[in-house]
């Protein structure tokens, strides 16, 4: 009988829980709650050279906890060597598994001889594509993982299509072969979250005053080199400021950010106008979307671009780069503009203060928006690995 094994050795071998590992707990607890004999969740054991299978139950509980899913919290029931895979069964990659110090060009062949079916998650190939934003040791590792999956697996998943659009760029331009390939739009539902997750007192002060001091502008997610943070700061700088709209970075600094995080805590609207929230919580996110006059998102390339889905499910307006996934995702909903020069994004919004009847109407609009449920995403997505 087929059996599906996931691999998510990453998300308890890192200190922390990424987007990507969020998006993976949603799948998994899914499919853990509705699939009887749910497929085996599995990190791999290191010094054993072996994997081991996660009680899937325990899976269910820990999940969203991320003090719990690290190592020694883990909750085995077997062992499974590399060669113990059999034929039929499938090898799911759905974590980060580009920084897995267990290369898949080792690891996929050997699965690939004994008869596995291999899928794969590509979230994204930015750093293929523009290696420019990521850190060489990602871009030569991502190289890797993704070179062995084009060479190996049987099916890749993307969340948007335009993933899969420059996918078949890439492969056409380096003779590489392409597999079979399917889309699964992000799940983005909470719902139960806005609702319920409203405690006042999980908000500090300082963010719940931040609606007081005016109109605002909110970017959410890491600040690093392709968000593009930088345009947005220069547009207030030079424009936005003055008319009166203050602007929002929820993010923690990422990669190669040192000079721009001095210019940030530099700053001279730093706390007046301009406010910088590394550290916030799920609630001071959620109360400082609802709060937004509009969240910007001036990404130079994404692999889905979930604070659209974010700020909508919050009744707020989004100002969006134009860039194939972002307009994929935003659909009408969103007001594009150009990231080649700022006058474009300054526009946009001058456009939105200057016509408050237009700008209710949008806010009106956007409650009737319905996303993608995470239950829509994970029973698509096992319908398709199970073809």
């Amino acid at each position: 009988m087929k059996k599906v094994f996931i691999d998510i050795s990453e998300m308890v071998r890192l200190p922390y829980i990424s987007g990507i590992q969020r998006v993976v707990i949603e799948i998994l607890k899914e499919w853990v709650q509705t699939i009887p004999d749910f497929a085996s969740i599995m990190t791999f054991d290191y010094p054993r050279k072996e994997y081991r299978i996660l009680d899937a139950k325990w899976f269910l509980s820990a999940a969203g906890n991320a003090k719990q899913m690290k190592k020694r919290w883990l909750h085995y029931t077997e062992s499974k060597k590399i060669e113990d895979f059999s034929e039929g069964d499938v090898f799911f990659d759905l974590d980060s598994a580009w920084i897995s110090p267990l290369k898949r060009s080792w690891l996929l062949p050997q699965l690939k001889v004994q008869g596995v079916k291999i899928v794969v998650q590509i979230y994204d190939i930015i750093p293929v594509m523009h290696p420019e934003y990521c850190h060489a040791y990602t871009v030569l590792s991502f190289l890797e993982y993704l070179g062995a999956h084009l060479t190996n697996a049987d099916l890749m998943i993307a969340n948007a299509q335009a993933t899969i659009d420059a996918m078949r760029v890439l492969t056409e331009e380096t003779g590489s072969p392409m597999p079979e390939t399917a889309v699964v739009p992000l799940g983005c539902d909470f719902s139960e979250k806005k609702d319920a997750v409203r405690d006042r007192n999980a908000v500090r002060e300082k963010i719940r005053k931040i609606p007081e001091k005016g109109k605002y502008i909110l970017m959410v997610g890491t600040i690093e080199p392709r968000k593009n943070h930088a345009y947005v700061l220069n547009a207030f700088d030079q424009t936005l400021f003055e008319q009166g709209v203050n602007l929002v970075f929820a993010g923690r600094i990422g990669w190669n950010m040192a000079d721009f995080a001095e210019r940030i805590q530099s700053h001279p609207q730093q706390g007046k106008q301009f406010y910088h929230i590394p550290d916030g919580n799920d609630d001071e996110i959620a109360w400082l979307y609802e709060n937004a006059y509009a969240v910007a998102l001036p990404s130079l390339d994404e692999g889905f671009g979930l604070p659209i889905i974010e700020a909508f499910l919050h009744g707020t307006p989004v100002l969006a780069s134009d860039i194939p996934v972002l307009r994929e995702v935003g659909r009408n909903d969103c007001t594009y503009f150009k990231v080649s020069n700022t006058a474009s994004f300054i526009e946009k919004v001058l456009e939105l203060l200057a016509n408050e009847q237009q700008y209710q109407k949008l806010k009106k609009h956007l409650l009737l928006y319905r996303p993608y449920t995470w239950c829509e995403s994970a029973k698509r997505m096992w319908d398709i690995v199970n073809s």
